[in-house]
């Protein structure tokens, strides 16, 4: 058995988030081909690159739908179209919450604008970096469900995000290039 590592000689899980172009989104439009062995890819210019993680949460849940009948002591159960879901809590940093307010993409807009202005978008989650062979999930869906909180005795602003996703979860492993 092959555990998956989440954090390993500095590579760590990542969320790249970028304003959906109308198209089903592709590793292409995060990140570009980076250097060195193994490749460590570069994230694409446009592209939010959600760091201060405190976690995540990939879900891919299978709507179910049960009825009894009069002939049976039990229940029936299939399963229907799953609901999709991408959570995190994270540190927030001034910019990749408010966004530089210079342009239309995610890095330029910020979490809390997208979420506020209902803009769908594309989201990579890579499970332990973006390094050749790394494991990603791509999907698009709209920010939701972000309620920055702080306390007296929290230093920092922290807030869950989730990301809701319209339609299938895409995976694929990370090559040595991206095209």
């Amino acid at each position: 058995m092959a555990y998956i590592n989440a954090i390993t000689d500095g590579n760590q899980p990542r969320v790249l988030v970028r304003v959906n172009d109308g198209t089903d989104p592709v590793v292409s439009d995060f990140l570009t081909t980076g250097t060195g062995s193994p490749v460590a890819h570069t994230v694409n210019a446009g592209t939010l690159d959600l760091d201060g993680l405190q976690s995540i949460t990939v879900n891919n849940t299978p709507g179910t739908f049960r009825w009894q009948t009069l002939d049976s002591a039990s229940e029936n159960v299939i399963t229907t179209v799953n609901v999709n879901s991408i959570a995190s809590d994270f540190v927030l940093d001034e910019n990749k919450f408010f966004g530089t307010g210079v342009g239309a993409d995610a890095d330029d807009k910020g979490v809390f604008n997208i979420s506020n202005d209902k803009t769908q978008v594309d989201v990579l989650v890579a499970f332990n970096g973006i390094r050749e062979d790394d494991h990603i999930v791509i999907a698009k869906g709209y920010i939701t469900g972000i309620a920055p909180n702080t306390t007296p005795s929290a230093p920092v602003w922290v807030s869950p995000i989730t990301i809701e996703v319209d339609g299938d979860y895409s995976y694929s492993q990370l090559g040595a290039t991206i095209s």
